[in-house]
């Protein structure tokens, strides 16, 4: 039993160092909205993401009526 003791209290002590050096994710979200015409808006939504130093970034173009189109970029958020 006391041979096991020290590793187990070794990778007790990893795990916990390991898990508090995690970095927090970070997400940004920017919206530009055009209106095309009276009754159609385009919304262009980048999604900027980065986790542990990786980052990502995604696009979408949301078109529609106004009302839709906001909803839609609600969502996303």
């Amino acid at each position: 039993m006391k041979k096991y003791l020290l590793p187990t209290l070794a990778l007790c002590a990893l795990t916990m160092f390991n898990c508090s050096k995690k970095e927090k994710a970070e997400k940004q979200i920017k919206v530009e909205m055009n209106m095309v015409n009276d009754s159609t808006a385009e919304a262009t939504v980048t999604i900027t993401e980065e986790t542990d130093g990786e980052k990502t970034e995604v696009v979408k173009v949301i078109k529609g009526e106004p009302g839709k189109v906001k909803s839609q970029i609600d969502s996303l958020k």
